[in-house]
């Protein structure tokens, strides 16, 4: 292994908006849910500004459109199942890996360094996802929101940040700080 990268251990990427492109795929899911429930549909740009926090979060923003409303929780209840319906069986017609994102992978395990997806998702869905893209083999482990007490990226308390990051795509890969910094670290001087 090459000396400026042998301390790296592990390498773990959040998935949606890191590793895919996944709002055209979870847009649709809010536009059939809003359809099945009677409801108006919204924008795709308003929708898309509503991703992130998990599935759970984004059904109760585009029921109330607003970021930082709760919908009616029978309401909610019938919204989040008709929208998991829809998303389960249509995780992957419009979502992509980022360009050179498999290259990326597969030079990283080429290196011998164990990857792993921390992610607010489902993880079932999230495996699913992976491998509908053809990414699953990559990684060693995939949590999802509902695989630990506190979901991740936004709500992890890692204790001790990492002292060293790894950057690929134009993306930084800085999930597991982002509890505790609002900016990307920058790496070391080699």
């Amino acid at each position: 292994m090459n000396a400026a990268i042998e301390h790296v251990q592990a390498v773990a990427f959040d998935l949606d908006g890191t590793l895919c492109d996944s709002v055209p795929d979870l847009a649709a899911a809010a536009e059939a849910m809003l359809e099945q429930l009677g409801m108006k549909p919204l924008p795709a740009k308003v929708v898309e500004s509503y991703v992130g926090d998990g599935i759970g979060k984004l059904v109760h923003r585009v029921l109330t459109n607003d970021r930082d409303c709760e919908a009616d929780s029978e309401l909610w209840g019938k919204g989040f199942v008709s929208y998991m319906k829809y998303y389960r069986d249509h995780l992957s017609v419009f979502t992509r890996p980022y360009p050179e994102t498999a290259a990326g992978l597969a030079l990283l395990k080429s290196l011998g360094i164990p990857l792993a997806v921390i992610t607010n998702k489902n993880e079932i869905l999230a495996v699913e996802l992976l491998k509908q893209l053809g990414l699953a083999d990559y990684f060693s482990l995939i949590l999802g929101g509902d695989s630990l007490p506190e979901k991740n990226p936004a709500r992890c308390r890692c204790g001790t940040p990492p002292k060293f990051w790894v950057s690929m795509l134009p993306i930084w890969l800085w999930s597991a700080t982002r509890a505790t910094t609002s900016s990307p670290p920058k790496p070391p001087a080699a």
